[in-house]
């Protein structure tokens, strides 16, 4: 007999099968209570002759007058038509022998609760059956034998579960439910609430993640990677920015937007994780150089907020180093001083080797399959050429796979958008040597920012590829960059990706630039009349990305819309010149 799909079994069930419930999806469910022990007999009998004459049989226990029924057809593993001609027969069984239904609502939206008796104690099991998940509470025994303790947590939530659940069953050992039409009810069941809670709380706290160190450092950058339960992975980094002042960041999937911000579900699992992290990396920590530690949480998140700033006070007596909470913005920093640091051991060390980690060698962050050999430390060579007659700048530089190039072009009047490739590929910078032109990108823009006076820049923003050919350790790597950038320059850092999720954009912007005149561009078209060469404006890239500045600004924006990566870019360029926002 074919298997029926869920839907057809609910309609089946509400036509033919009111009263009965479908759990699983895979059966139908009663319990029911007939007047004694005689009676549940009588009524098996009675159903039996149905039974041979289908050729299918229900499943029956019972507890003295109470009788629990499922039916299901095991041979499809699920429900059939067969099961719920069954159920008429055994429901007009039951209405010959005025058997009662009885509730178990709450068994279906609420809780399941079994007791368990052991040599020393009582273990109450409360799983909620809207996830599945269990808790137990643990309690000395005797509850009902005389032994009972007004301060023992069990005894506490059996007194106040009481007569709204079926207490002899529980005390037998059976599964039950609280009945929410019970004067108890509600009581009960905020009772059970905060005994579920409050034990997977504690639950959590005991059982972080495990972490995966990418590297631990006692100075310098430390960086870990956390796999959680629900597929997403967790990325916690330490950095090192100025010499002895740490920032720790942590954020799922490494998305920027996000730091500070652990997502919700499994929470106190994931914060009892960034707390293992970070007492795991203070262990190891070189201590008497380092100054200052700082981390964040979510204001919005107020249980989170309030557990980082325990765990700050925890950390801050421990240490006996100051401790600080800045509340003014959406983040929450949580800082602590170190009273009486020694010289930083890491003057001589490099921004790349503070921020993003060791010297030597780094291993491809993303599954450790491959060995990446290159330095973060050791850019290729480049020249940097500019400004063009259109204010724009370009850095180039060889590499084994091809001409790295980076083009600083203005979108409009002191805004910038930045493009790199190795190749034709804007974005795109292909694998092998990811590590060392990521370190070259980051040496070029720096270079830039020193050349084009960045108090007066409005904005910039660049894009980092995430398709097949880039690995995710990369992905974060930039994020990282851009993030601890904008922390540096005091700008606000703003993150997105393209509708395939294959590109990641950043954009800086500046709270305060200072307005400047053309005669500073000119000045500065000086300084570099020394044969170099010059970057290409803006325009020759529209055609090469396929863009056209054809079309009004209103159609220009749209395009813009529908269109991602370089594509993009150019339309909001096109749009910006036609609306006037260029030059001055």
């Amino acid at each position: 007999m074919k298997k029926l799909d869920i839907e057809q079994a609910e309609q089946l069930r509400k036509k033919f099968a009111s009263d009965w419930e479908i759990r699983k999806g895979l059966y139908l469910y009663k319990k029911v209570a007939l007047d004694d022990y005689n009676q549940v007999l009588r009524f098996l009998m009675r159903i039996e002759k149905p039974q041979i004459k289908l050729d299918h049989f229900a499943d029956f226990m019972n507890f003295y007058n109470e009788l629990t029924i499922a039916i299901t057809t095991h041979d499809v593993n699920g429900l059939t038509e067969l099961d719920f001609k069954l159920a008429l027969h055994i429901d007009k069984a039951l209405e010959q022998m005025d058997a009662r239904q009885l509730e178990e609502s709450v068994i279906n939206e609420g809780y399941k609760l079994k007791l368990e008796r052991e040599t020393d104690m009582m273990v109450l099991n409360i799983v909620d059956t809207k996830t599945g998940k269990r808790t137990e509470v643990r309690g000395k025994p005797g509850y009902e034998t005389g032994n009972h303790d007004a301060n023992d947590k069990l005894h506490q939530l059996l007194d106040r579960i009481g007569k709204s659940a079926n207490i002899s069953d529980l005390m037998n050992g059976e599964v039950v439910g609280i009945n929410p039409k019970h004067p108890q009810g509600a009581s009960a069941k905020t009772a059970t609430d905060k005994a579920y809670s409050e034990n997977k709380v504690q639950e959590a706290f005991n059982n972080p993640y495990p972490i995966t160190w990418e590297y631990l450092n006692p100075t310098g950058a430390s960086s870990g990677i956390v796999k959680l339960d629900d597929g997403s992975a967790l990325d916690i980094h330490f950095s090192e920015e100025p010499a002895g002042v740490y920032e720790i960041e942590f954020a799922r999937d490494g998305s920027n937007k996000q730091m500070g911000r652990s997502g919700q579900g499994d929470e106190f699992r994931v914060f009892a994780t960034v707390q293992a992290a970070m007492l795991k990396w203070w262990k190891q920590l070189d201590k008497t150089s380092a100054r200052k530690i700082t981390f964040y949480a979510n204001k919005q998140d107020g249980n989170r907020a309030r557990l980082y700033k325990r765990f700050l006070k925890m950390w801050g007596d421990k240490s006996g180093w100051e401790i600080e909470v800045n509340a003014k913005s959406g983040l929450a920093a949580y800082s602590l001083t170190n009273p009486n640091p020694d010289k930083p051991k890491n003057d001589k060390k490099t921004f790349m080797q503070r921020v993003f980690g060791k010297k030597q060698t780094v291993e491809n962050f993303a599954d450790g399959k491959k060995q990446v050999k290159e330095a973060l430390d050791n850019p290729y060579p480049f020249e940097l050429s500019g400004p063009t007659d259109s204010q724009s700048f370009v850095a180039t530089a060889q590499t084994p796979n091809g001409v790295l190039r980076m083009d600083f072009e203005t979108t409009d009047y002191d805004n910038f958008g930045i493009d790199f490739a190795v190749g034709k590929s804007m974005g795109k910078t292909d694998a092998g040597d990811e590590f060392r032109v990521f370190a070259t990108v980051v040496a070029m823009m720096k270079k830039w920012i020193n050349t084009v006076g960045i108090q007066h820049v409005e904005s910039f923003d660049f894009g980092a590829n995430k398709d097949e050919h880039a690995s995710d350790g990369r992905a974060r790597l930039y994020t990282r960059f851009a993030k601890k950038l904008a922390s540096q320059l005091g700008w606000k850092l703003e993150q997105t990706t393209t509708r395939d999720g294959g590109t990641a954009f950043f954009k800086l912007t500046n709270p305060k630039p200072v307005p400047r005149e053309q005669e500073y561009w000119d000045a500065l078209e000086e300084n570099f009349a020394d044969g170099k060469k010059k970057g290409k404006s803006r325009p020759g890239r529209v055609k090469r990305s396929g863009a056209s500045c054809n079309g009004s600004v209103t159609a220009l924006r749209k395009r813009a819309k529908s269109a991602s990566g370089e594509k993009a870019k150019m339309y909001h360029w096109c749009a910006n010149m036609k609306s006037g926002r260029k030059k001055k």
